[in-house]
């Protein structure tokens, strides 16, 4: 039910979220974008779920009394991320620019279902700065490869040194991140490790 009447669902399908807004067509959506860290994401709104309702940013609400909007498989997947610790920030550095370096990281997180975004450093070319958001070990796992120098993708792109920093920006602060990816043209002639 929404508040201005009419019915809804929201729904798993494999790695995608399909939406039935009655005042929008349907929405299809990642998973890791549509449960953020800080609530369900749909566009540009923030929700959370209480109960039987789900409260959205724009002041409207959805609820299904007695019963849960979302299917198993999505209730299971907020209580994923109602788990999973705030987002930690990292300072990369090594051949990190002009080298699909972004572009790569951002999938490796799609695929981990972590919440992210990578900016590259203004004046220093050999310096990306990451959030990443997500289950622990997931994100530890990019962390990781990072910090042992592996060759991320066939365009060399490769982190000499990795530092957790205390602050960082959020996610919808990056330049790239798992949430606008798919907006971006980028080249399609490079294979990711990671």
């Amino acid at each position: 039910l929404h508040c201005r009447g009419g019915g809804g669902r929201i729904r798993r399908d494999g790695d995608d979220v399909v939406i039935d807004n009655p005042y929008a067509q349907q929405l299809r959506v990642p998973a890791a974008t549509f449960f953020g860290d800080a609530g369900l994401r749909y566009f540009e709104h923030i929700g959370q779920v209480h109960g039987d309702r789900i409260e959205w940013s724009n002041s409207s609400w959805w609820a299904r009394p007695g019963r849960s909007l979302l299917d198993e498989a999505s209730r299971e997947s907020v209580a994923h991320h109602a788990a999973s610790p705030g987002p930690r920030y990292f300072v990369a550095r090594g051949r990190v620019q002009g080298v699909m370096f972004r572009q790569t990281l951002i999938r490796a997180m799609q695929s981990r279902g972590i919440d992210g975004g990578a900016s590259n450093h203004s004046t220093d070319r050999a310096r990306v700065d990451l959030t990443m958001a997500g289950r622990d070990a997931d994100v530890s796992e990019i962390a990781d490869a990072l910090r042992e120098g592996r060759r991320l993708n066939s365009w060399g792109a490769q982190a000499v040194g990795l530092e957790e920093a205390p602050t960082g920006l959020s996610v919808d602060e990056h330049q790239v991140s798992t949430r606008n990816v798919d907006s971006f043209s980028w080249n399609p002639d490079v294979q990711m490790y990671l």
